[in-house]
């Protein structure tokens, strides 16, 4: 004997909704007075770095310089959405110098 099955696309949902109004709340105020030391972590952007430089060392290093030193020391890069036009774009590389005060910035931002 064979019984037919029904299809049906039907489908009915039952939801029981409460309001809680006894849940506990912790309420924390925090405020800086001058006393206290605490200042928020800056960025570190090309700009922050290159800010760094100068102010630390009087140097100031293009955003090539500052790229070339995050990708020899393995950091995540974004896009470079100013490539160069040209077949064969002349690449100048970091000086010593100046990469040991990129490393020194990037140390201080917390990237390496």
């Amino acid at each position: 004997m064979c019984v037919p099955m029904l299809v049906t696309t039907h489908v009915e949902t039952v939801a029981l909704l409460s309001l809680k109004n006894d849940t506990p709340k912790i309420e924390v105020t925090m405020e800086v007075t001058a006393d206290s030391n605490y200042r928020p972590k800056e960025k570190a952007t090309y700009q922050n770095i290159k800010k760094y430089v100068k102010d630390n060392f009087g140097v100031n290093v293009h955003t090539r310089y500052i790229a070339e030193v995050k990708r020899m020391c393995g950091l995540e890069m974004g896009e470079n959405h100013h490539k160069s036009q040209k077949e064969n774009p002349e690449i100048k590389h970091c000086p010593p110098a100046k990469m040991m005060y990129i490393e020194d910035a990037l140390k201080y931002f917390g990237l390496i």
